[in-house]
């Protein structure tokens, strides 16, 4: 998931008002879909503590695994064409300082040798003048389109209601009870 589509989603609850910005918390120990007695990776667990090394495990115990034992990044980086046109439109349909909120939450969580090719930092605000400068538009590009969320759950500020993001897709169903 971008964090462009994390800035247009919000709780979908009909008891929650004002369900807006969901807090990221990335997801580096979920258990992959559907393995031996597994149930179709419906549930993630959180931690964020490093994790001890366990004789079953293998040395990457900061990474989401697959059935098959492949780690499975909570985040990744996608290059994509660079769009200044792409960018500048964008600007009056973000919520900025949502985006700026989340990258600043972000930023801490990020593990991994993949950590330092990731850079969400914005500025608390924006002018005219930076929809003509290319390091601006450059770095909001990286923000919105190339950083993707992969394995993590969305909190919601309101209900705290969590909405898994597994293979970088959210899932933002609802239980039946929840909708009515």
């Amino acid at each position: 998931m971008r964090l462009l589509t994390h800035n247009l989603l919000m709780c979908n609850r009909k008891q929650c008002k004002g369900g807006f910005p969901f807090k990221i918390v990335l997801n580096y120990s979920a258990t992959g879909p559907a393995g031996a007695g597994g149930d179709g990776g419906d549930e993630m667990m959180v931690d964020t503590e490093p994790q001890p090394s366990s004789s079953s495990s293998s040395s990457s115990s900061a990474a989401a695994r697959e059935p098959s034992g492949v780690p499975r990044e909570a985040f990744e980086v996608q290059p994509a064409e660079f769009s200044p046109e792409f960018v500048v439109n964008m600007l009056p349909k973000l919520e900025w300082a949502a985006l700026v909120q989340t990258c600043h939450d972000v930023m801490p969580q990020l593990q991994g040798e993949k950590a330092g090719e990731v850079s969400l930092m914005l500025p608390p605000s924006f002018s005219d003048s930076d929809r003509q400068d290319e390091n601006f538009l450059r770095a909001l590009h990286h923000v919105l389109v190339e950083f993707h969320i992969m394995e993590a759950k969305l909190v919601c500020p309101e209900c705290g209601r969590e909405y898994p993001i597994s293979k970088g897709i959210p899932n933002m169903l609802l239980q039946d009870d929840e909708v009515s």
